[in-house]
């Protein structure tokens, strides 16, 4: 996939985008309607074989108690049934039908054990019937959650065509394999439902920013989620591009990832920290454009900290165009880096830059530049040298200055004599 593919009109594309969520979510509700299907049919049949071992006929009971031993048996057949339904027909209403009946059965496997014991007929397993139910409960609880969150889709997705679904699957199995990009507003974020119900796990989800919107993807295509502009406006960011917030399906806990915490930041004008960019360095996700970014800032600890980063790129970017750029930064912290930086990426065209830098107010910036006259030595440096040596009074500094001397002397240029 290219980069022009990616940054297609994704609002545009947001009802064929759902029309492949949903359809993922119809295929969950099918698996959740077979599986428990048969489910219950093995609980019935279990308990006629309870019922047999205890010397009772278990079509011979009665009527209250035959309804309950076999209805549990009917309704893992009418799931099946549903599930098959869901598989043929393909509609949306297959996730509240699973609901409903998980519901239900969910309920019915909470009733069957207490009768049985109140009859006195049989002794079932109470403890394992009712986790069962309670798995059950909560299985049904979430379907119903996953059906009322995706109905206000069903009108705009009811628009998309067979062949736009198709295509649209095609697109987005390959988008959510890509990496987070700074420059393309592709974001990589872990989300986790903060409800009791999602069992603390964190998936997967690529996201696009497009304009005011920010769609996310979840890796499998079964979630789909919009965050407005205006909504991450009103977040803090924790650690590590942690952040709380609100969302159209409910609450849930966002993790970005490095570049993603910044582009998301820019993108919602929230403050960027020198944390966050040092974060995206370590990873090894900054690139060229992101820095260049932030040496433009107006900040003083943005510029330091991309300054800093800029060593561990390796996306071909000209690591000491940059820093030379910054030569004549307004930060002394910022000017002194810069010289470290070009003496490390051997640019050896400012030795004009680093002789007017050795009469700079601050000491760290006069040994940055003695630093970069040593290793870049020429006959020029030498009047300055010896002015900026003979009123020094910071002891890191004069001892940069002398090495620079012997630089000097070893090109023969006018040896300076050392006291």
């Amino acid at each position: 996939m290219t980069g022009t593919e990616a940054k297609r009109d994704w609002v545009a594309a947001l009802p064929a985008v759902r029309a492949v969520v949903l359809g993922r979510k119809v295929w969950l509700s099918v698996g959740f309607l077979a599986f428990w299907g048969l489910v219950n049919v093995l609980i019935w049949l279990a308990d006629r074989q309870t019922l047999e071992e205890g010397g009772i006929d278990p079509w011979a009971l009665p009527p209250f108690e035959f309804v309950l031993i076999h209805g549990v048996g009917i309704i893992g057949g009418v799931m099946l049934l549903f599930g098959l339904y869901g598989a043929l027909s393909q509609t949306p209403k297959t996730m509240l039908l699973s609901a409903v009946s998980i519901l239900f059965v969910s309920g019915w496997n909470f009733a069957v054990p207490l009768v049985l014991l109140a009859s006195r007929r049989a002794e079932p397993d109470v403890l394992y019937a009712f986790v069962l139910a309670a798995v059950q409960l909560g299985v049904g609880l979430q379907e119903m959650r996953r059906y009322r969150r995706t109905t206000h889709w069903l009108e705009e997705v009811g628009a998309v065509t067979p062949e736009q679904h198709r295509a649209e699957r095609r697109f987005l199995k390959r988008f959510v394999r890509l990496d987070e990009s700074f420059e393309e507003g592709r974001v990589r974020v872990g989300v986790r439902d903060r409800t009791f119900l999602s069992g603390g796990r964190t998936w997967l989800y690529r996201g696009q920013i497009d304009g005011d919107v920010l769609i996310l993807i979840s890796r499998h295509l079964a979630d789909c989620l919009c965050i407005f502009r205006d909504e991450m406006r009103q977040v803090s960011f924790g650690r590590k591009g942690s952040v709380k917030m609100r969302t159209e399906q409910g609450p849930r806990q966002l993790t970005f990832g490095p570049a993603s915490s910044i582009a998301v930041k820019l993108w919602a004008d929230l403050p960027v920290t020198e944390g966050d960019i040092a974060w995206a360095a370590k990873a090894r996700k900054a690139t060229g454009t992101m820095l260049q970014t932030f040496l433009a800032s107006e900040h003083p600890a943005h510029r330091l900290a991309a300054l800093a980063a800029v060593k561990g790129l390796r996306d071909g970017t000209d690591v000491g165009a940059l820093a030379a750029r910054r030569l004549a930064d307004e930060a002394p912290a910022v000017r002194a880096l810069a010289l470290s930086t070009c003496v490390d990426a051997k640019v050896d065209g400012h030795l004009p830059r680093a002789v007017e830098l050795l009469a700079d107010g601050e000491a760290s910036v006069r040994a940055a530049a003695a630093a970069y006259i040593t290793a870049f030595p020429g006959p020029e440096a030498r009047q300055a040298l010896d002015a900026a040596l003979a009123n020094e009074t910071d002891r890191k500094a004069a001892a940069g200055m002398k090495k620079a001397a012997k630089a000097l002397d070893r090109l023969g240029a006018n040896p300076y004599e050392q006291a």
